[in-house]
């Protein structure tokens, strides 16, 4: 549409005998069409030349309109003289958004809140990587660690408390070695320059993940190797050469003896760490990484000094001394009538012996607990039988994410089943479950701010999981690492605060006293007090109710599997039963009995599970946002 300017008006004569409540007509004589903004024309005034109909374009989206104007200014600073067409879309934003333009082009991270790291000399992209995922400090580890391995390329040995930061204290330096050697114009793209050997897949996948987060600007290429997944589609991995290769000690074997072609070579990586070390080397536990490691060590393929191998060995219970196995003190006193502790030094000696390592450098910050700072510990002596008591007493009065450990997968998937009667929504996780059901389970754990996980210890070392308020031992821990281990998954980061609660039954005793001792803690135990008894009595009965469940359709469901067994082996034998060898079978009247049954039990337990209770240190009168949420979920629950 046209626009006006220099409006003039004169008056034009007409006859208006016919024209009712007509007065004159005017009209408009001193005026101009130009086209887009107003003051803006290409054209002399003389013009008149028609408007020629334009096809619609598509719409760009906002980042196309702010890459395009910064192109632009760009090109404006350069050569002012050239006019520039602009459009009405393009004014508005460079009016209104003139300073988001600029920071979604320049989207480059502040490095002044990583001036600590500038000490270590490290390059531009780890900074930047630094920056983005706000490490603004080094932690001691790092401190400690990052001269040693970078200035002096020795080989570490690591002993940090849980969750100080141990897996940048040994990427940075492997990642930086690799920068150094592009920089240096050697052409290692398709090289394998790093090994990180593992003990659990999900600590696998943890530290692939935060070693590629340091990677993102750079071209280096990381791959994760675990069991249970495809050896198909991780063979199509390797075959794209990354030269950080993170995995567990049994596939990675498995892939090295079948010859694949970017494992061939293994023997000449750079790097070789090993995380959670005392795991790696426990007996009867990874019977494949001796036999990577000679392949490692192979004395035909040694390297020049210039290329000598590195190696990190880090765990939060390397320096850990306690006394051996009875069987073994047994032994050791028939032969040398006394006692013989396991000494920190001698643990170390025989990792350096293993290992090959020449004048390595020693790194322990562990303080003299080893437990990291921040953890409070409580314990629970009660009877075997009260333990579920006490288990749902507190998850029900303590909000936030929880950890649930036991020794044995059969005390867990029980555990799992009674606590899904109490409406806990517990999730699974143990070794010999299936590798995506154990991720999606972790997955969903961290997504819920009140998630509970029932584990074995196949999720003590490494996981670092944010915001787990409340680690519970189910089962005392047999030995003081994976005390330790289980403890500090509460305690990630700098600053972190979590609980440790222990549930020790009299059988117990002498495992969880054996543990402080290790740890160097006095007799008096921490006990963890009911605070609320009325609630404690309401717990028992909804516990009680869920044994009886549980037993009633276990009883069932072990009757029918029996009898199911019994009449296939018979009917595979050609064999006719007698009626008295016939299993017991239920008939339909006994059936619905017992369905009768556990339909009121379930009826019972269900108003009392879903009575809202106010966590401790919580006033009814101001109680949290957090708590009313609960409140207003659990009774829309109980409409539906």
């Amino acid at each position: 549409m046209g626009k006006t300017k220099k409006n003039v008006w004169k008056p034009v004569g007409i006859n208006l005998e016919n024209a009712n409540e007509l007065i004159c007509f005017e009209q408009l004589t001193d005026y101009k069409i130009v086209r887009g903004e107003i003051g803006e024309s290409n054209h002399s005034d003389d013009e008149d030349v028609p408007r020629k109909k334009q096809k619609r374009k598509k719409k760009p989206s906002n980042s196309q309109k702010l890459q395009k104007n910064a192109v632009k200014r760009k090109n404006s600073n350069i050569d002012s003289s050239v006019p520039h067409k602009k459009t009405k879309n393009a004014v508005c934003s460079e009016k209104q958004m003139p300073e988001v333009a600029a920071d979604v082009i320049n989207s480059e991270p502040d490095l002044e809140h990583v001036d600590s790291w500038k000490q270590f000399s490290l390059p531009e992209p780890i900074l930047k990587a630094l920056a983005v995922k706000k490490f603004e400090r080094p932690t001691e580890i790092q401190k400690l660690t990052l001269p040693e391995a970078m200035l002096k390329r020795k080989d570490i040995l690591g002993a940090a408390e849980t969750g100080s930061g141990k897996t940048l204290a040994f990427a940075i330096p492997i990642v930086a070695s690799i920068l150094e050697a592009e920089e240096n114009g050697k052409n290692i793209s398709d090289t394998l320059w790093a090994l990180i050997i593992t003990p659990t897949r999900e600590l696998t996948i943890q530290v692939g993940n935060h070693i590629r987060d340091l990677c993102r600007f750079t071209n280096i290429k990381v791959q994760e190797i675990v069991g249970g997944l495809s050896v198909d589609k991780q063979n199509r991995k390797l075959h794209e050469k990354p030269q950080i290769i993170v995995a567990t000690p049994g596939r990675i074997w498995e892939m090295v003896r079948k010859g694949q072609e970017h494992l061939a070579e293994i023997h000449k990586i750079r790097f070789l760490v090993i995380d959670e070390a005392d795991r790696m080397f426990e007996k009867n536990h990874f019977e494949e990484f001796p036999c990577l490691l000679e392949r490692i060590n192979h004395p035909a393929e040694k390297l020049t000094t210039e290329y000598r191998r590195q190696t990190f060995v880090f765990s939060a219970t390397l320096s850990l001394s306690h006394a051996p196995p009875s069987y073994v003190l047994k032994k050791k006193r028939n032969k040398t009538k006394q006692s013989v502790k396991i000494s920190s030094e001698e643990k170390l000696k025989a990792f350096i012996n293993l290992l090959e390592l020449k004048h390595p450098s020693i790194v322990d910050i562990t303080k003299k607990n080893v437990l990291a700072e921040g953890i409070q510990e409580n314990v629970v002596l009660c009877p075997m039988d009260e333990k579920d008591y006490y288990l749902y007493y507190i998850l029900k009065m303590h909000h936030g994410k929880k950890i649930i450990f036991a020794n044995s997968v059969g005390c867990v998937k029980r555990l799992h089943r009674l606590l899904n009667l109490l409406e806990c929504d517990p999730k699974l996780l143990f070794a010999d479950m299936a590798q995506n059901q154990r991720l999606k389970n972790l997955e969903n754990f961290e997504k819920k701010p009140n998630g509970l996980l029932l584990a074995t210890d196949v999720a003590a070392r490494g996981l670092d999981i944010p915001d787990i308020d409340i680690i519970i031992h189910y089962q005392i821990p047999r030995t003081s690492e994976i005390y330790v281990h289980r403890s500090g998954r509460s305690v990630r980061g700098m600053s972190a605060q979590g609980t440790s609660i222990a549930l020790c039954s009299p059988g117990e005793n002498h495992f969880y006293t054996k543990i402080r001792n290790t740890l160097g803690k006095d007799q008096k135990y921490p006990s963890y007090t009911i605070g609320r008894p009325e609630i404690f009595a309401a717990v028992k009965k909804a516990v009680d109710i869920s044994r009886n469940i549980e037993r009633i359709e276990t009883k069932t469901r072990n009757a029918q599997l029996n009898a199911n067994w019994i009449e296939k082996c018979a009917k595979e034998m050609d064999i006719l039963l007698d009626d008295d060898e016939k299993p017991e079978k239920l008939n339909d009247q006994s059936r619905k009995k017992q369905q009768l049954e556990i339909k009121r039990l379930k009826a019972e337990l269900r108003s009392l599970v879903s009575r809202p209770v106010l966590p401790l240190q919580e006033s009814l009168k101001y109680p949290k946002f957090e708590t009313v949420q609960s409140y207003i979920a659990q009774c829309s629950q109980n409409k539906s």
